[in-house]
């Protein structure tokens, strides 16, 4: 009786020598590369990759609130913002929300990013907040990745080979995590003529000023201008709230910031009621 492992190949076959053989079984090799495809398939990847995200900083997550106040500025901050999004002729793809607290930018920026996500304009978000104990920006690149990939699965798609090729782009530096599993992307589907160039992407970014570290508001925000500046053919729009601190202030009116960035802020209705009632004589 035949060996089991012996390849049949070799049947009726005589007076000949083999040196160290290797025999492959293909059926075999089949199925090997059937498992490693499915381990190596987006939907596995993503799961992976939304271990390392946030879920609680997205729009429309129970972390959220929505006070109404400010009724009349939230109106006319909106009314800006729709107009900016909609502008194919936009000058800068930045806007930097501020205001002081209690002025209702957080209410602003959720509002406008639900807007755009009912008309499929919305990329990403991440909100931080000191109240509900998301301060780190560890998170932040991963959680603005996978949001992405929900939006645009064949973005999802190149995310997942990337991914998948080395894991430990999981780990990497904000910086890398950007230009690898953002910037990078996008540039192959616009090499691509993908439709995702047709029309702009929002990424909503409230509460800069609460992420606990100054160093990383600063480089999160240079960050951003600095993929704008260099890569100015992205889809990507960029709508950052915070209050109007002097760490992040000076920041956002340097001379390379500016050709991207432009600031919008949000007025205290209390204040300005306050100074209309006793006018300066």
């Amino acid at each position: 009786m035949q060996d089991p492992q012996t390849p049949e190949l070799f049947n009726n076959t005589s007076d000949f020598i083999l040196n160290g053989p290797v025999f492959f079984d293909i059926q075999r090799t089949e199925v090997i590369q059937n498992i490693h495809n499915h381990i190596r398939s987006s939907p596995n990847v993503l799961e992976r990759l939304l271990t390392c995200t946030c879920p609680d900083a997205a729009v429309g997550s129970n972390a959220q609130h929505t006070p109404q106040r400010h009724l009349r500025e939230r109106t006319r901050i909106s009314g800006i913002l729709l107009e900016w999004v909609n502008n194919p002729n936009r000058e800068r793809k930045m806007i930097w929300l501020n205001g002081f607290e209690g002025t209702g930018k957080t209410v602003i920026a959720q509002t406008f990013a639900e807007t755009c996500l009912a008309n499929g304009l919305l990329g990403a978000s991440y909100f931080f907040s000191q109240k509900d104990g998301r301060t780190k920006a560890d998170l932040f690149i991963l959680t603005i990745v996978y949001h992405l990939t929900i939006h645009c699965p064949e973005y999802g798609s190149i995310v997942a080979d990337i991914i998948s090729e080395d894991l430990s782009t999981l780990y990497k530096s904000r910086r890398s995590q950007m230009r690898q599993l953002i910037v990078e992307p996008f540039l192959l589907l616009l090499s691509r003529q993908h439709e995702i160039s047709q029309k702009p992407l929002l990424i909503v970014v409230d509460g800069l000023d609460e992420c606990d570290e100054i160093d990383v508001q600063r480089e999160l925000i240079e960050m951003i201008c600095e993929v704008l500046r260099q890569e100015p053919d992205l889809p990507l729009l960029w709508l950052v709230a915070s209050r109007p601190e002097p760490d992040l202030e000076p920041l956002s009116w340097r001379d390379d910031l500016i050709s991207v960035c432009s600031s919008l802020q949000v007025v205290d209705e209390d204040a300005e009621d306050n100074i209309n009632q006793f006018p300066p004589g």
